[in-house]
C-alpha cells in the first residue's frame, strides 16, 4: 500500500473513532459542524438559491460525513467512499469558482469572456505541470492516489485563479456586491492552503496526515468567515476593495478598465 493510501485510510479512520487521536478527531468534528452551520445560515436568510453550488457542496459533505459516521466500513469502502466524495467536491469547486469570478465581472461581459478563456488555458497548463512534477511525488498506485492527485492539480489551477480574480478586486476600484469579495476571501483562505498541503504529504515532505488536518483547518476558517460574513443584503450592497489601496488612481484605473472591456467586447464581435 502506498504511503499516501495510509494517510488517507488514517483520515477516513476519524468515522469509527478509531486510529486518530482526539485532537485530530476534535478538528474532524468541527469541520462538519461548519457545514452545517453554513448550510443553516444560508437557509435561514434565504439565498440558497443565489448559491447552488455552495449549497450542494454543503449537502454532499454532509451526507459524507453522516454516513462515515455511523455506518461501519472497511477500508475499501471508505476508499471509494473518498473517490466519490472527493469527485464531486472538484465538480462543485469548479462551478463555485464559475459562479465568483460571473459575480464580480458581471458588469465587465468582454473581461469576463476573457477569464473564461484563461480558464481554458491555465486548466491544461495545470495538468501539464502536475504531471512534471510526478518524479518528486508518490506514483499513483490506484484510485485514491490517482484522484488524489487529479485534485492537487484542479485545486491548484483554481487557487490561482481565485488569487487571480482578488488581485483584480485590489488593484482596480470595481463595485463589487459584499458577498462576492466574501466569497473570495474565503476560497482563497481555503484552496491555496490544500492545494499546498497536498503537494507536501504527495511528495513526502510531511507527515500522511499532513494534508488532511491542513485542509480541514483551512475549511473550516473558510465555512466560519462564510457563515459569518455572507448575509442577505450583501447581494445588494457593492463595495470597491481598489478604491481603498488606489483612492487617486481610481478614475484612471477605471477608465483603464472600460478601455479593455470595449476592446475585448469588439473583438467579441468581429
Amino acid at each position: 500500500m502506498a504511503v499516501l493510501d495510509s494517510g488517507f485510510w488514517h483520515l477516513m479512520s476519524f468515522a469509527t473513532n478509531t486510529g486518530a487521536p482526539p485532537w485530530q478527531l476534535t478538528v474532524y468534528a468541527l469541520n462538519n459542524a461548519a457545514f452545517l452551520a453554513l448550510l443553516v445560515r444560508l437557509v435561514s436568510i434565504r439565498i440558497v438559491r443565489t448559491y447552488p453550488a455552495l449549497t450542494g457542496w454543503l449537502i454532499v459533505n454532509l451526507f459524507g460525513a453522516g454516513t462515515a459516521w455511523a455506518i461501519p466500513m472497511d477500508f475499501d469502502a471508505f476508499r471509494w467512499l473518498y473517490v466519490v466524495g472527493e469527485s464531486f467536491n472538484l465538480i462543485f469547486f469548479s462551478w463555485m469558482v464559475f459562479q465568483l469570478y460571473t459575480g464580480v465581472l458581471e458588469s465587465y461581459p468582454g473581461i469576463a469572456s476573457l477569464a473564461r478563456r484563461v480558464i481554458q488555458v491555465i486548466l491544461p497548463l495545470s495538468v501539464i505541470g502536475s504531471l512534471c512534477l510526478l518524479p518528486f511525488e508518490v506514483t499513483p498506485r490506484g484510485p485514491v492516489t490517482l484522484t488524489y492527485l487529479v485534485s492537487r492539480t484542479l485545486i491548484a489551477a483554481l487557487a490561482l485563479f481565485v488569487l487571480m480574480i482578488t488581485a483584480f478586486m485590489v488593484w482596480f476600484p470595481v463595485r463589487v456586491h459584499r458577498n462576492a469579495m466574501i466569497y473570495s476571501i474565503g476560497f482563497a483562505l481555503f484552496l491555496v492552503p490544500k492545494a499546498a498541503s497536498m503537494f507536501l504529504t504527495n511528495s513526502l515532505h510531511a507527515a500522511y496526515w499532513f494534508g488532511g488536518v491542513v485542509t480541514m483547518i483551512a475549511c473550516t476558517m473558510c465555512l466560519l468567515l462564510w457563515t459569518v460574513g455572507l448575509r442577505r443584503s450583501g447581494e445588494t450592497t457593492y463595495l470597491s476593495p481598489g478604491r481603498v489601496f488606489h483612492p487617486a488612481d481610481e478614475a484612471r484605473l477605471l477608465a483603464q478598465l472600460e478601455s479593455v472591456n470595449r476592446t475585448l467586447l469588439r473583438a467579441r464581435t468581429k
